[in-house]
């Protein structure tokens, strides 16, 4: 499944259940001494252990530290390319528990863009509620990454934020790292073959709303909740596009000082991104700067290239829908 908009999710599981039978009994084998065993204690966990190469595609990491209880925590693997009822088969596989019962720890809701890259997201994307906006500004960061063209980009601070991001840099990463380990024997499918993407020429945008925390909303609490309400949840209602620019004003149309000023407000958007430039207006100008912003429209980014400002929301729920339909 490809384009699955549930792309990460991590699951909190009781202390007391029980392992299935026979994830069971590869557990007491792997844990045996003297064995090779994958799993290691971190930070916050008594045992992680990646479970792909036994045919789990999991991070199970069992019995926190922190607190009474001693509850597990399952990262489900390559879930945007999995149905939701694939998803439960693998908690299944696992514990021998009511799936949807479990709670949310952390889920990524996404949405994929063709056409439109980074650069234009960065230029005219901006949050347009408090919360989100706190969030922001707590994390002073609007962070370009990647050299030459914008990469990624992170609204907000993690575990909660927008993260927009090239989809295929991503993929030509996995794909090189993949690459390295090619033998003759095993020879790699065409970038294309594998992905279902060319690897040139082709511009595929990801955003992606993480939620992890104490902010996990109401609607995606639990696994029962995310089945219910994925489909009329909006993870990009607080996002706003703001744009509609010309795209070379001309200084006939306007007088010196505006045109000066208008001039200097695209450069400072380019440079810090539309949401942190739009607070840094409001600070300078006592909370006007959707009065400064209208009065210099003309100088707001523009969508001349060929694209238009993508709908989320709706690319989001057309992907959500075959997903948990599947």
């Amino acid at each position: 499944m490809d384009g699955g908009v549930i792309d990460k999710l991590e699951l909190r599981v009781p202390s007391c259940a029980m392992y299935t039978t026979d994830f069971g009994t590869l557990y007491s084998e792997l844990r045996k001494p003297g064995g090779k065993d994958p799993f290691h204690a971190t930070r916050h966990y008594v045992a992680v252990a990646d479970l792909r190469p036994f045919g789990f595609d999991v991070v199970l990491h069992a019995h926190c530290k922190h607190g009474k209880l001693g509850n597990h925590k399952l990262e489900l693997l390559e879930t945007g390319h999995k149905s939701f009822t694939q998803l439960v088969s693998e908690i299944t596989r696992i514990f021998a528990v009511e799936p949807m019962q479990l709670e949310t720890m952390r889920v990524d809701l996404t949405a994929d863009v063709v056409g439109v890259p980074v650069s234009f997201f960065q230029d005219t994307l901006r949050a347009a509620y408090k919360q989100v906006v706190n969030d922001i500004e707590k994390a002073d960061q609007f962070a370009r990454m990647g050299r030459g063209e914008i990469q990624t980009l992170y609204l907000g601070s993690r575990p909660n934020c927008f993260r927009i991001y090239n989809k295929i840099a991503e993929l030509k990463r996995r794909y090189a790292a993949l690459k390295r380990n090619e033998s003759e024997e095993q020879p790699l499918p065409s970038f294309e073959e594998m992905y279902g993407y060319p690897s040139e020429g082709f511009v595929l945008t990801r955003v992606e709303r993480q939620y992890g925390g104490c902010r996990i909303p109401t609607e995606l609490s639990t696994l029962r909740a995310l089945k219910e309400n994925a489909l009329a949840f909006d993870p990009f209602g607080s996002l706003e596009f703001v744009a509609g620019g010309q795209p070379e004003p001309s200084p006939d149309a306007h007088d010196l000082m505006k045109f000066l000023a208008g001039l200097g407000l695209r450069q400072l958007i380019h440079e810090r991104g539309m949401q942190r430039t739009r607070r840094f207006v409001n600070k300078k100008s006592r909370g006007n700067a959707a009065r400064t912003f209208r009065e210099l429209s003309d100088f707001l980014p523009s969508s001349h290239e060929g694209f238009g400002i993508p709908d989320l929301t709706s690319q989001y729920r057309r992907s959500v829908q075959r997903q948990l339909e599947n």
